[in-house]
């Protein structure tokens, strides 16, 4: 008898701890108004974060997140604060390059949000989201996808004129550059940020 009451209040904690966590979601659902936004920002974001990589025009691939990624992200949040000079910067993701020599998958960039400030006096090839995509085998069949991308923060470059240090060029709100033939595709994604 003592066993099944151990076993019965193991349960009843068990059940009563789930439905707590989901009262818990479900009210704050109701204080945030878009609940994937708060699981992202709060649980599998990163917040608060700021990069200074400033003064070396020759620095590559500066991220809020990730400097290169060469395979598929998923699911980022930032609101970081990165400060550089260089080529190749990105609000998640400085620089992506597909890398299947198989050609038999694609690389994905889901579900990532920019809501920082990516700044710099001689920025270039930036974007919200990846400063620059590209592939490192040179063949048509090489497949990129950039989809559910959101940018809403700023991204800045102080020199505007490409004839000063040829920067302030190839900026976008969420892919800054595309280099190569390649298959690029950007689906349901969308810049509200700033371009400056």
């Amino acid at each position: 008898l003592f066993i099944l009451i151990n076993k019965f209040n193991r349960k009843y904690l068990l059940i009563t701890s789930i439905i707590t966590t989901l009262i818990t979601l479900y009210i704050l659902t109701k204080l945030q108004s878009n609940f994937i936004s708060f699981i992202i920002r709060f649980i599998l974001g990163i917040t608060n974060s700021f990069i200074d990589a400033s003064g070396n025009q020759d620095l590559r691939f500066a991220g809020g997140v990730i400097g290169a990624a060469f395979g598929n992200v998923d699911t980022i949040y930032t609101d970081a604060i990165v400060k550089t000079d260089g080529f190749d910067c990105g609000g998640v993701i400085g620089f992506s390059e597909y890398r299947d020599a198989s050609f038999a998958s694609v690389q994905t960039i889901n579900n990532c949000q920019f809501d920082g400030l990516l700044t710099g006096e001689t920025l270039r090839r930036a974007g919200g989201i990846i400063g620059n995509a590209t592939y490192s085998s040179g063949r048509l069949d090489c497949r990129v996808l950039i989809k559910n991308c959101l940018n809403t923060g700023t991204i800045q470059s102080k020199v505007k004129n490409y004839d000063q240090i040829n920067s302030g060029m190839y900026i976008g709100g969420i892919l800054g550059f595309a280099w190569g033939a390649f298959t690029l595709n950007i689906e349901d994604s969308i810049n509200i940020g700033t371009l400056d």
